[in-house]
């Protein structure tokens, strides 16, 4: 049990003292490019699922 919590205290010392965190307004211009790409990415499959939707009863028929 000793070395678990031996374990858990070097990790947060790790955590606290040995990483490097962003500054906010890095993670937070950073955070609007993820947004930005999540929503054109949802536009472009929209944009796809609305051209197979009308390409496909034209494919169906012809099959």
């Amino acid at each position: 049990m000793s070395k678990f919590f031996s374990f858990l205290s070097n990790s947060f010392n790790d955590l606290i003292h040995k990483v490097s965190w962003q500054r906010f307004n890095d993670l937070f211009d950073d955070t609007w490019y993820v947004i930005l790409v999540c929503i054109v990415m949802a536009l472009f499959v929209g944009l796809c699922d609305i051209c197979l939707k009308m390409i496909l009863p034209f494919i169906y028929k012809i099959i």
